[in-house]
């Protein structure tokens, strides 16, 4: 007979292994889990890019001390196939320190007048794609800014964009 009880005690003994096992393995797996959800974000997105420079801190030649804001421009601009289409667009200007508002006022004009002939001399497909929206940033930022001059306008900041 005590073949017969040492034998229950072994099937007893090896469902209490494969039990404490599979209770490890879920730990384990619910560990796992948790430990992703919570630190899997951090290590799978890209970095954010660093502000415009090469520094991750602004220069302080760079610090936005007043912004002004051009009224609204609208321009025409045509399609490859010749067809018309309207474009706004909103910009604001970044002013360094020692500029102020009232200053740029006579700058104003320059400002529209450089981004009205950017804007009328690109075809519509081109200037609405929003794979090139980060050039015709830059781009209108390059113009405007050379037009008011550098050492008054931080940057231009493209604040409403519409194309019909």
């Amino acid at each position: 007979m005590e073949d017969h009880e040492s034998k229950g005690e072994v099937k007893v003994e090896k469902k209490r292994g494969r039990m404490v096992l599979v209770l490890a393995l879920v730990v384990l797996a619910a560990g796992t889990t948790a430990a992703g959800a919570l630190f899997g974000p951090r290590f799978l997105t890209p970095p954010a890019p660093a502000p415009r420079g090469s520094s991750a801190a602004p220069a302080e030649h760079d610090r936005v001390a007043a912004v002004t804001n051009l009224p609204p421009i609208v321009v025409d601009t045509r399609s490859l196939e010749g067809d018309l289409h309207h474009i706004k667009c909103s910009l604001a200007l970044e002013l360094r320190d020692g500029v102020s508002t009232d200053d740029m006022k006579n700058y104003t004009p320059r400002a529209r007048e450089a981004a009205v002939a950017y804007l009328r001399q690109q075809p519509f497909e081109e200037i609405t794609d929003p794979k090139r929206f980060s050039t015709v940033q830059k781009t209108l930022d390059s113009h405007i800014r050379a037009a008011v001059g550098k050492s008054r306008v931080v940057r231009v900041v493209v604040t409403d964009f519409v194309a019909q």
